[in-house]
């Protein structure tokens, strides 16, 4: 029994050997045992037939390995070059979503190299971003002496010492528009800002964009990032001001945000300014029983002084600048130093569990963003 078994493991290893012979495309003679010449079709000893040799392997080609750094680039470019075709659309007819475009764009350029860009796409970002928010700071406001008609009236007097309505005259302070180009309300521009920036969020995500802090990224791109340039373009996109809404403006509450106040002219009464009487009871045909108040032209109000007439003032909170303050913590970084392992990247010969060997962590105060809106 022994016999048989070693006999069939004989025949086992022999065909085992035989067909790693054959897949490794070598010829062995089946009459001497020798090893054939390469493509021969007898054997250069004993001069018998050879089988069939095995086809050849095929040589393993290495896929190219990609640069994790210039994947980043590419993606980065694609998506500043996507919004800022976006903002290019939108700014005519929507231009609160088309500023909130501008910003994403300028965030997401501090992962490219300096100058990468070589046509004028980097200076339509840094233009966009102004004059965007500029545009929404500006609105056509009602004339306030014509009452928005573009036409006041004239008041004749008559010889009996009454007055009597004349006819229309084209309104002098807005040209005859009826509206004259002025500061936005503040209450106006936040409102503005804030439907913008809600359809800029719903335009993103219908592109499949994940949301990181304050600005979308594509989901390729967001999960290619390092803790470090999570960071980068996270602090890039500005945390709004909890009180002006990054309108940088405040009402002004000496004249309610309108921009005027009661004319302050002793003797004017909604405009018309009446002189003392002489001792003449006579009343002459040109004698004006009442005058136009040469203070306020008629309108009975003027420009606030603590606005100069705009209507707002700086925010306090902020000092005009429409953002919220850098996080002391982090000193408006986004990261610190990881604590469990304490900037070094590994811990007990490992990599660190927190910062995953990048040695960095996001600052807890803010979450990486740079600021706190309060």
């Amino acid at each position: 029994m022994r016999r048989y078994d070693s006999i069939w493991g004989g025949v086992c290893l022999a065909i085992l050997a035989a067909g790693m012979i054959w897949a490794q495309g070598i010829v062995v003679c089946p009459s001497c045992g020798r090893e054939a010449a390469p493509d021969a079709t007898e054997c250069g000893h004993c001069k018998a037939k050879l089988p069939a040799r095995g086809p050849k392997p095929k040589p393993v080609v290495e896929a190219p390995k990609q640069d994790p750094q210039a994947e980043i680039i590419r993606l980065a470019e694609k998506c500043v070059r996507d919004n800022v075709a976006r903002m290019q659309a939108l700014k005519e007819k929507q231009p609160a979503v088309a500023f909130f475009f501008a910003e994403n764009a300028l965030a997401v350029q501090r992962l490219l190299p300096p100058n990468f860009f070589k046509d004028k796409t980097d200076q339509l970002i840094l233009d966009g971003n102004k004059t965007l928010l500029s545009r929404l700071g500006r609105a056509r406001l009602r004339c306030r002496f014509c009452n928005g008609t573009g036409s006041v009236k004239m008041t004749v007097a008559k010889r009996d010492g009454t007055s009597m309505e004349g006819p229309k005259k084209r309104c002098a302070k807005c040209g005859g528009n009826g509206w004259r180009l002025g500061a936005a309300p503040v209450d106006q521009m936040k409102l503005a800002l804030t439907q913008g920036r809600r359809e800029y969020e719903r335009l993103c995500m219908s592109d499949g964009h994940l949301r990181v802090g304050h600005l979308y990224l594509p989901e390729e791109l967001s999960k290619r990032l390092s803790i470090r340039q999570t960071a980068l373009v996270m602090t890039g996109m500005p945390i709004p001001c909890g009180s002006c809404q990054q309108t940088g403006r405040q009402s002004c509450t000496a004249c309610k945000g309108t921009g005027n106040v009661k004319c302050t002219q002793q003797g004017c009464t909604n405009g018309e300014y009446k002189e003392k009487q002489t001792g003449r009871k006579t009343v002459r045909m040109n004698d004006p029983i009442t005058k136009e108040c040469p203070k306020c032209g008629g309108t009975g109000e003027i420009f606030c002084q603590a606005c100069n007439g705009a209507g707002n003032l700086p925010c306090r909170k902020c000092s005009g600048s429409g953002v919220a303050d850098a996080c002391r913590r982090c000193a408006g970084a986004g990261i610190l130093d990881c604590t469990k392992c304490r900037g070094t990247g590994t811990l007990r010969d490992a990599p660190c569990p927190d910062c995953k060997g990048e040695l960095y962590m996001f600052c807890p105060s803010c979450r990486g963003e740079g600021a706190v809106a309060k």
